[in-house]
């Protein structure tokens, strides 16, 4: 059987939005929100959000995947 991890208390699933604007940096309002959050709490991404993020990238600012 496989081994479960506990979550962590006060755990905090994020969405692509605030990983988008944590890297992008395009609205500092909302990058300091972002990375107030993401720098400070206990937070999960799930691996959609994370496909999200690289669609993003790679479908709006035509970065390439190798370089996501």
């Amino acid at each position: 059987m496989p081994r479960q991890l506990p979550l962590m208390k006060n755990m905090e699933i994020t969405d692509a939005n605030y990983i988008l604007k944590y890297l992008l940096k395009d609205n500092e309002l909302l990058f300091k929100q972002a990375s107030s959050i993401l720098e400070n709490k206990n937070v999960m991404v799930p691996l959609e959000v994370l496909a999200e993020v690289v669609c993003v990238f790679e479908k709006i600012y035509g970065i390439p995947r190798i370089k996501i």
